[in-house]
């Protein structure tokens, strides 16, 4: 009996304040593993095509091995998430909310882990551009937790992680008076 072994990709970004997966169709990034492939590799090949930007870009993580035959796509499966910050997208289509078809407990998955990543890591560097305003640091927080967070509390909280630093300059928006960027202190995972 001949198995397949397949790779799939949960690709996480913050859009208009939502947590959004690209599932084109429904159906997350995936391609067929063949004897001599690197997964690693192949997980960056799927990132490219699928949004067009190196695995360099974001944060990955290998979420599970999962062995189901009754699996229409394949007898084992290598599961992966990517977060990547929306400034890198280009097209906004195939970003959805939720999938409809066998990938939403994948999806449902990997928000878990993401948002238990998010109490003890620095993780949600990768949704956002290198410098940042408060505000948009927290709607990130907000949209992964799916609720919203006291300002005064949020705040209290991530200083108290020494996870930021301040930039020493200021951004205009729109009306309100102009607020202090920051940027992560590191741009690669950490523990909090």
């Amino acid at each position: 009996m001949h198995q397949s072994i397949g790779i799939k990709v949960a690709i996480f970004s913050v859009i208009d304040g939502k947590l959004k997966v690209y599932a084109p169709e429904g159906n997350l990034p995936s391609k067929v593993w063949k004897k001599g492939m690197i997964p690693e590799d192949e997980v960056a090949q799927i990132i490219k095509e699928s949004v067009g930007v190196p695995i360099t870009q974001g944060y990955v993580e290998q979420l599970y091995t999962i062995s189901r035959p009754d699996e229409k796509d394949f007898d084992i499966a290598i599961i992966y998430y990517f977060l990547l910050a929306d400034r890198y997208i280009v097209k906004h289509e195939g970003w959805v909310k939720s999938v409809d078809t066998a990938d939403r407990t994948i999806v449902s998955y990997a928000t878990q882990r993401l948002r238990w990543k998010i109490e003890y890591t620095n993780v949600a560097y990768s949704l956002l551009p290198d410098e940042f305003v408060f505000g948009e640091l927290q709607r990130a927080y907000e949209a992964i937790l799916h609720r919203t967070l006291d300002k005064r509390n949020f705040r209290k909280k991530i200083f108290s992680l020494n996870i930021l630093k301040d930039t020493g300059k200021k951004r205009a928006l729109g009306r309100a008076r102009p607020a202090q960027t920051y940027i992560f202190k590191e741009r690669k995972l950490a523990f909090v």
